[in-house]
């Protein structure tokens, strides 16, 4: 029996999580990392080449590129010329201006390029959309985002050894990418960012606050941070004719209206929702499907980082040009 063949850029620890998720799935692992030990491979790396060229020619059904940010641009436009099916983890570049570039080049090749937006594959967060597309609770009136995340820096402590200043804009661009996909396109957006001393690891920012204009006309407000120790990431969104409330760690969504309080438990573990982004990988690969996160949803939410970013900096209103 052959098995599909998936080429891993980079041994972080999101890589190994792919490659774990590989693996439940039957799926052969090819990987390169110049920094990892060479010595052993990852639990779910079948096979190690000694660059980037190797997992090229290994002719893998897919790609997916977990290396450090900066590496992004130049290993996807390779993938690309060689027609490999991609999946980019974010930021998809360095830059708004880089990642115009690659999405030129990347609609002119037709090659299909997904963003590891991870959280489109997470079936609360599915609940979610499906159920602001129903009309469940009427018209958005505002939304509150409350993410923290102190434990990234311990999952991912060598890739914080060396300091980057407005990593946590990047990191959870996530939220930036869901929110879009919940709300439609941000008109503008007020950052507030914060070095609170509370933590032994000191990111700058190491928290921000901030409001979210969506072009819909209603506003919603965010925290981000690297400092709460348990892991929280929850939405409240109010509506004209009721609210939702989900807790995207837990995978408890409620609903409530004048007529209904309806709790859906959608419990995952983060392999589960790997696992679902590998699948629909493979089925993008195997022409099943159409990339459920693409390229352009990955340079929407570098815009919004960006924005954020300079609003910090300015102290006031940003648009978010598109």
């Amino acid at each position: 029996m052959v098995h599909p063949r998936i080429a891993l850029s980079g041994l972080g620890s999101i890589a190994r999580q792919h490659a774990l998720a590989a693996q439940e799935l039957g799926v052969d692992v090819i990987a390169f990392d110049p920094a990892a030990d060479a010595r052993a491979y990852p639990p779910g790396v079948t096979a190690r080449v000694m660059d980037f060229d190797g997992l090229l020619e290994a002719a893998p059904d897919a790609l997916i590129i977990a290396s450090p940010d900066e590496a992004h641009v130049p290993q996807l436009t390779r993938a690309v010329e060689r027609g490999i099916v991609t999946l980019v983890e974010k930021p998809l570049a360095p830059s708004v201006h880089d990642a115009i570039a690659v999405a030129s080049l990347v609609e002119s090749t037709r090659i299909p390029v997904l963003m590891g937006y991870v959280l489109r594959h997470r079936a609360s967060c599915r609940r979610v959309a499906a159920l602001l597309q129903d009309g469940a609770i009427g018209e958005v009136i505002t939304f509150q985002v409350m993410l923290g995340a102190g434990r990234t820096i311990t999952a991912a402590a060598s890739r914080f050894e060396a300091p980057q200043v407005d990593r946590l804009y990047r990191d959870y661009s996530h939220e930036w990418d869901y929110l879009r996909w919940f709300f439609g396109e941000f008109d503008s957006v007020y950052a507030v960012p914060s070095d609170l001393p509370f933590a032994a690891h000191q990111e700058r920012p190491n928290a921000v606050d901030g409001l979210l204009k969506m072009d819909r006309g209603f506003v919603g407000a965010f925290h981000l941070d690297y400092l709460e120790p348990i892991g929280v990431r929850v939405i409240h969104i109010l509506g004209s004719q009721g609210s939702l409330r989900a807790d995207f760690v837990s995978g408890v969504v409620r609903l409530q209206t004048e007529t209904e309080d309806e709790t859906f438990d959608h419990s995952q573990t983060s392999g589960d929702v790997l696992g679902a982004q590998m699948a629909h990988l493979l089925e993008v690969s195997a022409g099943a499907a159409a990339p459920a996160v693409t390229i352009a949803d990955g340079l929407a939410a570098l815009r919004v980082t960006e924005a954020l970013i300079e609003s910090a900096l300015r102290g006031r209103w940003i648009r978010t040009m598109r």
